[in-house]
């Protein structure tokens, strides 16, 4: 499956690494993110994994 993102179309696997490579640049943790997105940490860690 393809996401758009800024005009951009992503695969699931390139989405999810995009999505890892912007949270480790900030030196964010999965735990971290997840609270400020309400996000499972589980899931967080599945789409970064595509």
């Amino acid at each position: 499956m393809a996401e758009q993102l800024g005009g951009e179309t992503l695969s699931a696997e390139a989405l999810g690494m995009r999505l890892r490579v912007l949270r480790q640049k900030r030196q964010m943790t999965l735990d971290a993110l997840a609270a400020q997105t309400d996000l499972d940490k589980s899931y967080i860690s599945r789409v970064e994994r595509g």
